[in-house]
């Protein structure tokens, strides 16, 4: 094989790279209805879509992990107001898990407790953060450290 032929079969390789992986982003697109919009890029190699990745949009439990029933869900009409008495976050020992721009601001160990639909604050509370979806476009990229 000279140059010539290596560089068309990378090309065609690269293709049918593209192709695969826009299918996967395409599929990603379809099942969810948030705002973001995600793009699938690999500039490091020729592999496809990874087998292992799994997308989700809704919350799992891990492996050995109990859920605390103690949360089900707050009577509050403001959740910032009323953290010290019942809502969501105040089970966590009152530390609201999100800052103002609905990022993460709890230490990894620590447990978030989130008002979901059985709580009366609604939709619009800043302590439902991961049920409204990602409002931002997301990448999801290959590295070349694995």
């Amino acid at each position: 094989m000279n140059l010539y032929d290596f560089e068309v079969e990378y090309l065609v390789q690269k293709a049918k790279q593209g192709r695969a992986l826009q299918h996967w982003e395409q599929e990603f697109n379809a099942k969810c209805s948030h705002v973001g919009h995600i793009t699938v890029e690999n500039e490091v190699d020729l592999d496809g879509p990874p087998r292992s990745f799994v997308y989700i949009s809704e919350y799992r439990v891990g492996e050995d992990i109990t859920l605390n029933q103690l949360a089900v869900g707050c009577e509050c009409q403001d959740c910032l107001l009323s953290l010290t008495r019942g809502c969501c976050p105040g089970t966590s020992l009152h530390k609201f898990a999100y800052n103002d721009q609905s990022q993460v601001r709890l230490k990894t160990e620590q447990p978030i407790y989130k008002c979901n639909f059985h709580c009366c604050c609604g939709y619009g509370c800043p302590n439902h953060v991961v049920q409204k979806g990602i409002c931002y476009d997301l990448c999801i990229f290959r590295t070349d450290d694995d």
